[in-house]
């Protein structure tokens, strides 16, 4: 499971529906940055994801750094 404090980060700006920022790693190892509110958090074939409201799944355990924007 991903870094417990990122977790529950994802968790609290998912259910308040606050526009955050996600710092991840992608499959080829680059480093790459979203930003948009988190619509929905998911296991699949052992693995945490969450998904944006533009569709776009992110691999929780990627995740380097996720803040709230505007804050």
């Amino acid at each position: 499971m991903a870094d417990t404090l990122i977790y529950h980060k994802i968790t609290e700006l998912s259910k308040a529906k606050i526009p955050c920022e996600i710092v991840y790693k992608t499959q080829l190892g680059s480093t790459t940055v979203e930003k948009g509110i988190i619509r929905d958090i998911f296991s699949r074939s052992q693995y945490d994801f969450l998904i944006l409201e533009s569709g776009l799944p992110i691999l929780i355990s990627s995740i380097l750094s996720i803040n709230r924007m505007g804050a």
